[in-house]
């Protein structure tokens, strides 16, 4: 069960930091961007860090290895 948590926190987290470094990039390259929006886009990086849960679509980063908290993988 633990392990099942763990390992979705460290995906959460990897996504997290993909967007960290997306918004990084972002910024780089548009360094005129009004802070309105790179406050948001910030904002959406903090909702991904702090979001104990994730919302599952057909269409991700990572489409690998999707498992809900409590299933296991015979449930699968």
């Amino acid at each position: 069960m633990l392990e099942i948590i763990f390992s979705q926190i460290l995906k959460m987290s990897l996504t997290a930091g993909v967007c960290i470094v997306v918004v990084s990039m972002l910024h780089l390259v548009f360094h005129r961007i009004p802070r309105k929006y790179l406050y948001a886009l910030w904002l959406v990086v903090a909702f991904r860090l702090l979001c104990p849960f994730s919302i599952s679509t057909p269409v991700g980063i990572f489409q690998g290895e999707q498992t809900a908290v409590g299933q296991t993988s015979v449930e699968q």
